[in-house]
């Protein structure tokens, strides 16, 4: 029985991961740094 429970555990955690991942690329805004310290140079 509890090994049932951990798989189901793992089934459901590599779900939302990927959606997390997905969703950090956007979230980091690496040009936007650059090009304020540009336009302040």
């Amino acid at each position: 029985m509890p090994k049932k429970a951990v798989i189901h555990i793992q089934n459901n955690a590599a779900g939302p991961p990927i959606k997390i991942a997905i969703a950090t690329p956007p979230i980091f805004p690496v040009p936007t740094v650059p090009d304020r310290a540009v336009l302040r140079a």
